[in-house]
């Protein structure tokens, strides 16, 4: 499948998504990636929803002939494997999840095929990989709940001096306005730091993704021209081609 993909889509074609998420092996490693959702890159611009499903059509026949089963997958059950996982998981796996799908399958973490590869299996995997991803990603959230609590737990000396009280000469506790209003001033000059420190992560990581992903593109194209032009396989010269344009 001969495929000219845009330049927002190169770096997820067949011949570079394992180079593309070579780091990502585990599901945990897959969230932490905080790539879009398939349908989040159409909804977004990176491609529309034809050149999508060529996209992940194209995988599958990559997969397909990796796999090599005497009884390999018909164009009819390629394009209805592609139909079912769009309209069940289009807005939940990423490229990353399809990454980390397709090695394990290739690493036979599936089970064995007995050179039967089929439709009902294909979709399994998908089905068990994304029980295995909601079980991860509740697990992470609770972690990290568990953890902001932890960061958030009521200091030893807490008292309501705290929260804006002052104890009179009977030794009763009456809310004092001065306090209250310095106690909120000071949570929003507190919050307003924690946003802007956020906010300064938040474009840090947005950086960083982007450099990664130009050095793995630059990385990608040194390694295409170190081989002799007879050497390079189609893909490689397409992906030159799109590189000019």
């Amino acid at each position: 499948m001969q495929i000219s993909w845009p330049a927002s889509l190169q770096l997820y074609s067949p011949l570079m998504l394992s180079k593309t998420y070579s780091e990502v092996r585990t599901v945990e490693q897959s969230l932490a990636t905080k790539t879009p959702s398939l349908l989040a890159m159409v909804r977004q611009g990176y491609c529309n929803r034809k050149l999508l499903t060529a996209l992940l059509m194209a995988h599958l026949v990559n997969l397909d002939a990796f796999l090599k089963a005497k009884k390999g997958l018909s164009t009819e059950e390629i394009e209805l494997i592609t139909e079912e996982v769009i309209e069940k998981y289009g807005w939940v796996l990423t490229m990353a999840d399809l990454h980390l799908i397709f090695r394990n399958a290739k690493l036979g973490k599936y089970g064995e095929l007995y050179n039967n590869l089929t439709c009902a299996k294909v979709i399994k995997w998908f089905d068990d990989y994304h029980a295995e991803r909601m079980d991860t990603a509740e697990r992470m959230s609770r972690e990290a709940d568990e953890k902001r609590y932890s960061d958030n737990a009521v200091p030893d000396n807490f008292s309501l001096d705290m929260l804006g009280y002052t104890r009179d000469e009977d030794g009763v506790w009456h809310i004092d306005p001065d306090k209250v209003q310095a106690r909120n001033e000071a949570q929003i000059k507190a919050e307003a730091v924690r946003r802007t420190r956020e906010d300064a992560k938040a474009a840090e990581r947005r950086e960083a993704q982007q450099e990664y992903f130009r050095l793995k593109h630059e990385a990608i194209i040194r390694s295409i021209l170190a081989k002799p032009e007879e050497e390079r396989t189609d893909n490689e010269c397409e992906y030159l081609r799109m590189e000019t344009l």
